[in-house]
């Protein structure tokens, strides 16, 4: 009886021990190998309380059983001076080969242990539910307000990144580009989406010149083209070299329409997971984001994947221009790169000669949220914002007091 208790102390113990430290990474690998037994530790690992529980109650009461017969057997069997010491050898027997080996060997061998145990530990969730569903009712009071959650493969996964990354077992670059491809499974179009306003489009109307204008002015490849300048109804999109192809080919053929290509139409709440696969099966960069009622509010392009999963990707024409125009004698035409050092030196003399641009002061005025047509003054000098690109300013109109004399430079 002594050794049969003694044997469940044992088995609990590693059980026990092998329930908290086995992980998802290694229930994958069960599962690879063992699909029947990985399913059981999905299971047993969602509902991890129910099996730890009833893993406790089996070692807690073989202790109490175990102690109780042999603290019997030695009152009967051995004289009083002898009872102290032999109850002090059996405690160490119990705590030594009952609860600290078999936790670590269930810590150390726990893929093997898991293999094992897993069907015999799932069959006896089942039959002894009652009896931890009991349990779990007269706890539950104590339980009010509890505020944990259950830590899901995602998080483990990340968690992993990062101890590996401090480690040196990968670089730091690495385990961030691992947590933000699981941010990328939670994310939707409308997180990562350029909104409508701040869209260069082409309107079906224009000619092929002067699309080859305005795609000259704001550098990109892939533009939108718009029924009368309708943002919503997008018709498909124009590409800048077929622009250029076509008037080469037949530059008396005004119409946008004869190389338009189809757009992709995605809502606002697709996730990004999918909408990745949607780029890489139709061969499309671009798609147009609409909300439940059909409005265009944005778009959303393969560059937005890839910057959500690799970080802000910068080209020479993301950076605002540097473009500084005198277009009278008291207005210029300003990108948003120009420093204020180089506006006090062309413009006004009272601006201070701060080593910022523009584009850096407008976005700290507005906390980074720049509204349309927006419009300041500064030391008598009104700066008009013409064209946000991406959150910046791109181009604005400067306006200086008409007291003030061009300078040349």
């Amino acid at each position: 009886m002594l050794i049969g208790m003694f044997a469940v102390i044992f088995v609990s113990a590693m059980t026990e021990s092998c329930i908290l430290s086995i992980t998802y990474s290694d229930i994958f690998k069960l599962q690879k190998n063992f699909p029947r037994i990985g399913t059981i530790w999905k299971r047993l690992k969602q509902d991890i309380n129910r099996s730890f529980t009833l893993v406790l109650i089996f070692n807690t009461v073989a202790i109490i059983l175990c102690a109780s017969i042999g603290g019997a057997y030695l009152s009967l069997r051995c004289a009083k001076q002898w009872f102290i010491p032999m109850a002090v050898i059996l405690s160490y027997i119990v705590i030594q080969w009952g609860i600290v080996l078999p936790r670590t060997l269930g810590i150390r061998f726990k893929i093997p242990m898991a293999f094992i145990i897993a069907v015999p530990l799932y069959v006896l969730t089942i039959i002894c539910r009652p009896l931890v569903l009991i349990v779990g009712l007269v706890n539950k009071p104590f339980e009010s307000g509890r505020t944990d959650k259950k830590i899901s493969p995602l998080l483990e996964i990340a968690t992993l990144a990062q101890s590996a990354a401090l480690d040196h077992e990968i670089s730091r670059e690495q385990a961030h580009l691992i947590e933000r491809s699981i941010q990328l499974s939670r994310m939707i179009a409308r997180d990562i989406m350029v909104d409508i306003s701040e869209v260069n489009t082409l309107s079906d109307s224009m000619s092929l010149t002067e699309a080859l204008v305005e795609c000259h002015m704001h550098h990109h490849t892939r533009f939108p083209l718009t029924k009368a300048g309708n943002t919503d109804e997008i018709t498909g999109y124009v590409n800048f070299k077929d622009i250029v192809s076509a008037l080469r080919v037949n530059p008396a053929d005004p119409s946008l329409n004869g190389i338009r290509r189809p757009i992709e139409t995605v809502r606002e709440t697709v996730a990004l997971s999918e909408l990745l696969k949607q780029f890489t099966r139709s061969y499309q960069h671009i798609a147009i984001v609409k909300n439940e009622s059909g409005k265009t509010i944005g778009m959303v392009t393969l560059e937005d994947l890839i910057e959500a999963l690799v970080g802000e990707l910068e080209d020479e024409y993301d950076k605002p221009p540097e473009l500084l125009v005198q277009l009278s004698e008291n207005r210029f035409r300003a990108g948003g790169g120009v420093t204020f050092e180089r506006l006090r030196k062309q413009v006004h003399k009272d601006l201070p000669d701060w080593d910022l641009s523009i584009d850096e002061w407008i976005v700290g005025q507005c906390a980074g949220n720049i509204p349309p047509n927006f419009s300041t003054s500064f030391q008598n000098v009104t700066f008009k914002v013409k064209r946000i690109s991406r959150g910046h300013v791109y181009d604005l109109i400067i306006d200086r007091p008409f007291s003030d004399t061009p300078q040349i430079v």
